[in-house]
């Protein structure tokens, strides 16, 4: 696996991302605010939209962030994201020297959900239920796996 930015890969835009989309819920993708904003966030942020790679070329995952200017204050937080896509976006627009990152969305392909687990466990891991209670360093079996206890 590797982690590279669109920056980096702008091959992979478009079709290569395309099975993340199937995560999605329908109204992301017909969001009056992402659908103004998403071409200029792309243009001024590649540096922050990160791609999980498999064999190179299979995007697996992604996560996007956009740079703003924030004084720390709870009031003054972007009304979620659409307010950090308007901001981000006004403020690069103006020159604004940004101070902070906002992550915006992650996705993992959904055909790809659970398969890090699965690899450190066994084969029956993969079709067992999740433990109730168990920990981010178990395995949906329950049992603690090899690499979380290194």
């Amino acid at each position: 696996m590797k982690i590279v930015t669109t920056g980096e890969r702008p091959d992979l835009k478009g079709d290569g991302m395309a099975p993340l989309r199937l995560g999605w819920p329908p109204f992301v993708l017909r969001d009056p605010i992402s659908g103004t904003h998403r071409d200029a966030v792309q243009r001024y942020f590649p540096q922050f939209d990160v791609l999980l790679l498999e064999n190179d070329s299979e995007v697996l995952g992604r996560a996007t962030a956009v740079a703003l200017r924030w004084d720390g204050s709870v009031p003054t937080l972007p009304s979620g994201y659409d307010g950090a896509l308007i901001a981000s976006v006004a403020e690069h627009e103006n020159s604004v020297e940004p101070d902070t990152l906002c992550v915006v969305a992650a996705t993992v392909r959904p055909d790809r959900t659970g398969a890090a687990w699965r690899e450190r466990c066994s084969p029956s891991c993969a079709t067992a239920p999740p433990k109730p209670g168990s920990s981010g360093s178990s395995c949906r079996c329950g049992r603690r796996s090899k690499r979380a206890t290194r």
